[in-house]
């Protein structure tokens, strides 16, 4: 690779070259690497690795075989959307990519490719077109070709053959362009293995100056993987560790994959004792622990919204200050895993076994009856334990007074917001589930919130210790935001920043009650904060306005998120598409009539779950509930169109890559989405639950 480096080098960045790539997004990358071509056995691709090939194969195109050409003036027809661009690290923006047949794409980047050519005044007048399914090309092989085009006085093309029937390569003359127009819009069945001579063919009727290179291949079958292994100017390794399987996946050992499997199973065959407000089960069990409980710093994170982001916003924090310590949130999107960690880590499969077995084991000695929460936060403790952690932070499940979290002594405990949700539960006023939430504080803790205006006021009636507001640690990362966008250049900062929890105004709250927490247990100073808040910038939490392959993924699903969910919505300046799917027993009309107002079009799906509401019935209900009010508030020019998808992953496929796609109003929704653009099997070992 070192002498393909050096050979790369003597092309001149003046010469042009065009990258013609397929933007690696979910569904949108048309390949021959996920089919078997014929009977033999030959190693296929699943779509994520399939992607993850195109992406590797990409860099390995342009950082490998012609970054000296392409830094100048690259031109890369793609989508701009997706952030795989913004790594690449090179110097123009990638192009969008229009829509329609390849051949027309093709010829518009040669097209554009002249004409940027001509606004330089190079004096140079040739350019080579690349797919991005040839990584190993020979540099030489290119010059040659450079050279062939700029020495001839006459209209002239260079072709390099694919041995597959294809071509690697094509390009022109200035003199060629107009001629070489029949070669992209003439009837080529691209993907044939006759594109290659049937081009040819035309180009020597046209009466041009053709030079064919040597032959090579492209990347674009399964057989072609095989061969690509064995080349030494490949970086095979690279894309094999993009494939290996990811944190969140299953085990891959048939016995340790049971295994897991049983584990899971006996946790969610505990919902059936559904969401039981008692503490008796949890301490009981504590104690069969040995207490565990008592091994480690409590710290208790309340609140209707902003919980999980503000535990893993104090959990990095910890972890940057020095900590050993464990976090426990939920639900799950992906993993069950994913409830459990210890610093950046997540649990193991084999700590999900044993902890459950004890934890099992425990109950029936006991007689005792565990709802699959109490058990999930049982594990945890005994995980905990087991990795001597100092610190644990809880995210509370339900309420606060009785849920399982509640039965440590915290040394803080802090209250993210208040509003309406689990209303059968917790009850149908800010003032019924501040006095559930309340009781998390401890009279000899800290306390902590970040509610303002009537639920501040309603905490403030109700709760028997007086929180300590934050709304001055609020501004104060307001204003550090500010002046942090003040200082970086918005066009460089592109989408390296989506996701992150400072993109939106809520995400920010929760920072600021992470770093105020911090503050208060000593943890940080006030010379530490401006250090830790840049620390942080960037910090993301899966499913809270994430971004993945082009994606936007938020888990909205009650009035207040949705609410914070549609202020970041109508700050966006491009066509806004939801992709929704909720559970029954949210509260759907309300959670429709806020989002509506600040996007373009609606697609409901069904998610693939026990307790989802139908994409019928939310139609029906989106047309007959909240349409009506929806035209009392805005022109009939501004309701969003709506459409109905029978799941998600038809929904994704016909998304608008020009628009933002959001998948929201449900976490289990999320999950789904995530999966899916993650290559993971949903739900996972097809354990299918309504486990919060």
């Amino acid at each position: 690779m070192v002498d393909c480096l050096k050979q790369a080098q003597t092309l001149s960045p003046q010469k042009q070259i065009a990258v013609l790539a397929k933007a690696p997004l979910f569904a949108k990358v048309k390949t021959r690497l996920t089919q078997l071509s014929d009977h033999t056995q030959v190693e296929v691709l699943n779509h994520w690795e399939a992607l993850q090939f195109h992406r590797w194969s990409v860099q390995e195109v342009i950082h490998k075989l012609c970054f000296a050409v392409l830094e100048q003036a690259p031109l890369l027809f793609v989508s701009r959307f997706h952030s795989f661009w913004s790594e690449l690290n090179i110097a123009q923006e990638p192009q969008l990519q229009l829509p329609g047949h390849l051949g027309s794409k093709m010829y518009q980047a040669l097209q554009d490719s002249f004409r940027l050519l001509a606004d330089q005044k190079t004096g140079q007048d040739a350019v080579l077109l690349l797919g991005t399914d040839s990584p190993h090309l020979d540099p030489n092989e290119l010059t040659e070709g450079f050279r062939f085009l700029n020495q001839n006085l006459k209209p002239a093309l260079v072709i390099g053959p694919a041995e597959d029937g294809g071509y690697y390569t094509i390009g022109c003359n200035g003199l060629a362009l107009e001629q070489v127009k029949p070669l992209f819009i003439n009837d080529i069945k691209w993907g044939s293995n006759k594109v290659f001579s049937k081009t040819l063919f035309i180009a020597q009727q046209l009466e041009l100056e053709v030079k064919v290179l040597s032959e090579s291949y492209d990347i674009d079958r399964p057989q072609d993987l095989q061969k690509a292994k064995t080349q030494e100017d490949l970086d095979w390794g690279a894309f094999a560790e993009l494939i290996k399987p990811h944190q969140l996946a299953a085990p891959q050992d048939p016995v340790e994959r049971q295994d897991y499997k049983q584990a899971l199973s006996a946790l969610f065959d505990l919902t059936r004792f559904g969401e039981r407000m008692d503490l008796s089960a949890p301490k009981a069990i504590n104690q069969a622990l040995g207490d565990p409980l008592a091994t480690f710093k409590n710290i208790l994170i309340g609140g209707t919204n902003g919980k999980g982001s503000t535990s893993a916003a104090l959990s990095q924090i910890a972890l940057r200050s020095g900590k050993k310590v464990g976090c426990f949130t939920s639900p799950h999107l992906v993993s069950f895993r994913e409830r459990i960690r210890i610093g950046d880590e997540l649990i193991s499969h084999q700590e999900v076994v044993d902890g459950v077995k004890v934890i099992f084991g425990l109950a029936k000695q006991s007689n005792l009856s565990l709802s699959f929460f109490e058990a999930t936060w049982a594990l945890a403790a005994w995980c905990f334990h087991q990795r001597q952690v100092d610190w644990v932070i809880w995210e509370v499940g339900l309420g606060g007074r009785l849920d399982a979290t509640n039965t440590c002594e915290p040394i803080l405990s802090a209250i993210t917001s208040i509003s309406l949700d689990h209303t059968h539960i917790l009850g149908h006023s800010l003032t019924e589930i501040a006095t559930e939430k309340s009781p998390i504080y401890r009279e000899h803790g800290i306390a902590l919130t970040a509610c303002k205006n009537e639920a501040l006021e309603a905490l403030l009636s109700v709760s028997v210790v007086t929180p300590i507001a934050i709304e001055d640690s609020i501004q104060n990362l307001e204003d550090h935001y500010q002046a942090w966008l003040n200082a970086n250049d918005s066009e460089t900062l592109g989408l390296s920043l989506a996701g992150s929890l400072m993109m939106s105004q809520h995400g920010r709250r929760n920072l600021a009650l992470a770093l105020r927490c911090a503050k208060e247990l000593t943890w940080l100073n006030e010379q530490d904060m401006n250090p830790n808040i840049n620390n942080l910038i960037s910090l993301k939490w899966p499913g809270r306005l994430e971004y993945q392959e082009g994606i936007w993924l938020d888990c909205a699903h009650n009035p207040d998120s949705a609410h914070y969910l549609s202020e970041w919505l109508k700050q966006q300046q491009v066509p806004r598409h939801l992709i929704l799917g909720m559970s029954a027993d949210k509260a759907i009309s309300e959670v429709l009539f806020i989002l509506a107002q600040y996007c373009e079009k609606i697609t409901f799906v069904s998610p693939r779950y026990p307790r989802c509401t139908s994409a019928e019935s939310l139609a029906n209900i989106f047309e007959l509930k909240v349409r009506p009010t929806l035209i009392s508030k805005l022109d009939a020019e501004y309701l969003p169109s709506i459409s109905i998808e029978p799941n998600l992953s038809q929904a994704l496929c016909d998304r608008d890559l020009s628009a933002l796609n959001l998948v929201c109003g449900s976490c289990f929704l999320v999950g789904e989405a995530r999966s899916l653009l993650l290559g993971l099997d949903f739900p996972e070992l097809a354990l299918s639950t309504s486990a919060r």
